[in-house]
């Protein structure tokens, strides 16, 4: 069953209903959503940039000549799952 909630009761005002990807029901009044790390990042992004005057153009051109977020895309891409070992990425 689909229940209305107005977003106030719903206990995320800063998150749309409409971007949860996750749900698991407790019972029929009250249910715990959760947001994919990605899913969030995304929105941050783009709720940021509507609010500036920049595009994601801007940003990767930005990005891809700034050093340390190079490292920390590297590091990301290709020692994430080492992660035992001890990064010099800072």
């Amino acid at each position: 069953n689909i229940e209305y909630r107005k977003i106030a009761k719903f206990g995320q005002a800063e998150c749309p209903s409409h971007l949860i990807y996750n749900q698991i029901c407790t019972d029929k009044k009250t249910f715990t959503a959760s947001l994919t790390t990605d899913v969030e990042a995304q929105f941050l992004l783009f709720d940021a940039l509507r609010k500036l005057s920049i595009t994601t153009s801007d940003i990767q051109d930005v990005t891809v000549n700034d050093s340390v977020l190079k490292n920390a895309m590297k590091f990301v891409r290709t020692e994430w799952l080492k992660s035992n070992q001890k990064s010099d990425l800072l």
